[in-house]
């Protein structure tokens, strides 16, 4: 995308509480006339049926659910039960609406979801609808984010007109306690921005979490960055995690990369707008600053909860970034019984379509 002296979404539609999400939803679906479509995850995630549960209990009059399995699966003892149980009851609540799509099985998993867009597109008409709800919470985000990705081209080209929202049942213990158990070799997102073919100045920008240190590591020796800015989550439902995530990963930030802690960003973790501003501020002055020497690869990653990981989308849209990645085949649990002990709040964005047709929206 081409940058502009005003962020996209410097004003935005925003919900920060199940009951005020739901009402969100209820204004975009309307009359019984628009065709809506709900995009959600079909897999183990304790969180996936948050978001569809509050969907069907609104009685979308034309409403068409997909529901997308994800190819790395949970590998603790109850992942595949619980994955079948999330199955089962989502064809209970939407019946006949509902079509599980399983991620396309390819030699190279990070051509996956471009593979998967398209079928989105062709077979199941992706941007025909009035308005398209993606649900990230049950996602990887190496799903989630080519689809947004595209939709929020389209909404720029005419080619998807309606609106989009994107939800996220939110809980940032039970992503600290959802572990990467085998992880692959790093990539970058092929749907997005992709690595220049000749070296340029890189500056990572990368969401810093709990128990990312291998990831980051890879992400690293890929990047080889002159410069890095870790993002940490500030205000936080835990008042030290931000500095609990500097000292976890003190080794690779100081010993390896020896970063300036000036550098580090404080983004909300509860806002993924703030995440979204301060990434889009900071790319621009980088490339501002280093255009004398040509033009930088600012590079991101996300290692944190799903809401902050929506901003780093929204930026990596806007401002052109590359999306790093460790490819994931197996997730596990670091507490079995999280599925029971956990009450999600419902988080609502709304990012295309009537609010931004008829004047400037307020902030949620």
């Amino acid at each position: 995308m081409t940058s502009s002296s005003t962020p996209r979404w410097n004003d935005y539609v925003f919900t920060a509480n199940t009951q005020d999400t739901v009402g969100l939803v209820k204004e975009a679906v309307g009359p019984d006339d628009v065709r809506t479509l709900l995009l959600c995850g079909g897999g183990f995630d304790p969180r996936t049926l948050h978001a569809p549960t509050a969907v069907a209990g609104i009685g979308v009059g034309d409403l068409r659910v997909l529901a997308l399995r994800p190819n790395a699966q949970g590998s603790h003892a109850d992942a595949k039960e619980s994955a079948t149980r999330n199955l089962q009851k989502l064809r209970d609540l939407f019946r006949e609406n509902l079509e599980v799509v399983e991620a396309p099985q390819v030699a190279e998993p990070n051509s996956a979801a471009t593979i998967l867009t398209r079928k989105l597109v062709a077979d199941h008409g992706l941007l025909e609808f009035d308005t398209v709800i993606v649900d990230m919470s049950g996602m990887p985000s190496s799903i989630s984010f080519p689809i947004i990705h595209l939709l929020l081209n389209g909404s720029e080209d005419a080619g998807f007109r309606g609106n989009l929202l994107v939800l996220v049942s939110e809980d940032a213990e039970t992503d600290r306690r959802i572990v990467r158990s085998e992880i692959g070799r790093p990539s970058v997102l092929n749907a997005l921005t992709r690595l220049p073919s000749s070296r340029q100045p890189v500056i990572w920008i990368p969401i810093l979490g709990e128990g990312a240190g291998e990831e980051l590591s890879r992400i690293r020796v890929m990047l080889d960055p002159e410069e890095v800015c870790p993002v940490v989550p500030f205000p936080s439902t835990r008042a030290r995690r931000a500095d609990d995530l500097i000292v976890e990963h003190g080794d690779l930030l100081f010993e390896v990369l020896r970063f300036e802690p000036r550098n580090v960003l404080h983004a909300s973790e509860l806002n993924p707008f703030d995440v979204y501003r301060q990434m889009v501020s900071l790319a621009r002055r980088y490339r501002a600053a280093l255009s004398p020497l040509g033009s930088p690869t600012i590079a991101t990653s996300e290692h944190g909860s799903k809401l902050m990981s929506l901003g780093v989308l929204l930026a990596a849209h806007e401002e052109d970034l590359v999306v790093a990645q460790v490819d994931t085949t197996s997730y596990d649990f670091a507490s079995p019984d999280l599925a029971s002990d956990r009450l999600p709040v419902l988080y609502g964005a709304w990012l295309t379509g009537s609010p931004y047709d008829v004047g400037t929206p307020g902030d949620g």
